[in-house]
């Protein structure tokens, strides 16, 4: 997604960029009202693309169907983020007021202003933390009960919000001196009984003095790992492919210090950072999309 949050010269629209090619394809061009499409989050198989536009002021979630190349208005508004679920879902942080969340289901059903979806738990977040400090970045599920947000705090100065799917319970973590946090969601492995299982977990991608670290979240400690791996550049965008339990990685889009931008991937299995063909990319975003 090249959008308003680029900061390059390239028209707004999404791209293509196949593995196995050089040249990325072009897929729509964004209309004016369309150019801030953000926050963007796949939903597996569907071949949809589910981000947030503001119309007239509010936040509202569009999908673009990349097999039969329209655009749908979902009808849900005042939403801060998206989120990827471990079950392939999508969850809308909403505001509801001046301090205070819910989540709701996205569906492509086309809800209207009276058929919105139910919300589940409703969040009052801390004083520190403003609801539209969480619009930077879409968020994840970490396991079964937790939910990964991102909170700009302005200055260089971010923090892990962390919902509780169970209660309504928030967890803010310690802040971060940092240019960027944001949340991905991997695979990793463990044994239970002498046999590998393989979990889903959250993590952020944590930037600061121009260099990013991946690390973890302690859903039992409620904070960061240390870093499982570092590249020596700031990280924009990042989104997770899991074919199988062979072909696990981490694509980020990176920040150079000349023109465009680059993409590499991090191989969860072999441990090493591996090149996407192409540089100079004008990409905000990416995102695996099926």
């Amino acid at each position: 997604m090249t959008n308003s949050h680029s900061d390059t010269g390239y028209k707004n629209c999404i791209q293509h960029v196949d593995l196995a090619q050089t040249n990325p394809t072009d897929i729509v061009e964004l209309a004016e009202d369309q150019k801030d499409f953000s926050c963007v989050v796949n939903t597996p198989e569907s071949q949809r693309l589910c981000g947030i536009q503001t119309k007239d002021g509010i936040r509202k979630v569009y999908c673009y169907d990349l097999s039969m190349r329209y655009w749908q208005d979902t009808g849900l508004e005042n939403i801060l983020t998206l989120c990827n679920n471990t079950d392939g879902s999508i969850t809308a942080v909403r505001q509801i007021s001046s301090n205070e969340v819910a989540l709701v289901s996205v569906t492509t059903s086309g809800y209207t202003r009276s058929q919105m979806p139910p919300m589940a738990h409703r969040y009052e977040l801390p004083a520190n933390i403003k609801p539209e400090a969480l619009t930077r970045y879409s968020g994840v599920q970490s396991g079964a009960s937790q939910l990964l947000l991102s909170a700009d705090n302005g200055n260089n100065s971010f923090a892990p919000v962390v919902l509780d799917l169970q209660s309504s319970k928030v967890h803010v973590g310690e802040q971060i001196q940092a240019t960027a946090l944001i949340p991905f969601w991997t695979i990793t492995d463990k044994k239970d009984n002498g046999i590998t299982k393989y979990v889903r977990t959250g993590g952020y991608a944590v930037v600061t003095d121009g260099q990013t670290e991946l690390r973890l979240w302690d859903q039992a400690t409620m904070t960061l790992k240390e870093p499982f791996a570092t590249f020596p550049n700031p990280a924009r965008s990042i989104t997770m492919l899991a074919e199988d339990t062979e072909t696990l990685k981490l694509y980020i889009l990176f920040d150079t210090n000349r023109s465009g931008r680059l993409i590499y991937a991090y191989d969860l299995v072999s441990k090493d950072w591996q090149s996407v063909p192409g540089i100079g990319y004008p990409y905000s975003e990416i995102v695996m999309a099926r």
